[in-house]
């Protein structure tokens, strides 16, 4: 009866620790549905004092063998070097795949970023019974600024010079960069699919354009939008927010429904000597 009992409480326990095991939608990215053998799913920042900082990586891998090796390579320096971290097994997770993760990677000082470091970043990889290596088909994943499932795009304002006068155009231009998830990497990348919609009569017309440039190392799109000329002056405002329709839907960035303002300087700038 005793030994009964023990087993009793031995399966309960591991109910319990495969139940507190997170699940795909609660991931800050998805696995498995054409994202490969390697994928991961998710990275947590840790402020360990005011100039160091150490991040973590889930990583979920299929359970294609029994002896796995696991682990990233990550950056700080735009992949000019790298260094790589092993992971350790967690748990299982549903439809065939192991959750490992690697922790305390670093240290690195987070207040560096953005003036003299790049955001850190890595990627994951596994071998299978002593096979060649197989990488997460997405090659960048960032730390301090990143898109997730449930916000798939994010402005980066230290890239983004937002509304300013091209002298050489002599056009107002909209300077936006901004990260994404791509949840098909063919797809979800296309220009088109990154949009800033934009007005300067207060919605009574807009017009969409669509991004310039795709930084696959960053996941960024560049959006210089066309918005004005040297007689679009105050008060005049631009109003505007960015669309992302991708795989799994639209998303927006508009300002919790609010939109993004700017107003249109009064004075336009020119070149030295230039009336």
């Amino acid at each position: 009866m005793v030994a009964l009992n023990f087993l009793a409480l031995v399966a309960v326990s591991c109910s319990a620790f495969v139940a507190a095991l997170p699940t795909a939608q609660q991931f800050d990215y998805p696995y498995g549905q054409g994202r490969g053998d390697v994928a991961v799913v998710g990275s947590t920042l840790k402020h360990v004092n005011r100039t160091h900082d150490t991040f973590s990586v889930q990583i979920a891998v299929r359970n294609k063998a029994f002896e796995k090796q696991v682990g990233i390579k990550w950056t700080q320096e735009a992949w000019s070097s790298s260094e790589e971290v092993p992971a350790h097994y967690v748990g299982g997770l549903d439809s065939g795949f192991e959750l490992w993760e690697v922790t305390d990677v670093g240290p690195f000082d987070s207040t560096k970023y953005p003036m003299e470091f790049w955001d850190p970043a890595f990627t994951a990889y596994a071998s299978f019974a002593n096979g060649p290596r197989v990488w997460d088909l997405y090659p960048n994943y960032n730390v301090l600024i990143k898109a997730t499932q449930d916000n798939p795009m994010i402005i980066l304002p230290e890239y983004s010079s937002g509304l300013h006068y091209d002298i050489g155009q002599k056009k107002y231009v909209l300077s936006v960069a901004l990260r994404t998830l791509a949840f098909d990497l063919n797809a979800d990348t296309q220009l088109d699919k990154l949009k800033v919609r934009w007005s300067i009569d207060d919605w009574k017309t807009y017009k969409d354009t669509p991004a310039v440039r795709y930084d696959a190392n960053g996941h960024t799109f560049w959006v210089d939008a066309v918005v004005g000329d040297a007689s679009t002056k105050y008060p005049t405002t631009l109003s505007y927010a960015f669309l992302y329709t991708h795989s799994k839907g639209t998303f927006w960035v508009n300002n919790l429904g609010k939109n993004f303002d700017t107003v249109f300087p009064s004075e336009v700038p020119h070149w030295p000597g230039e009336q």
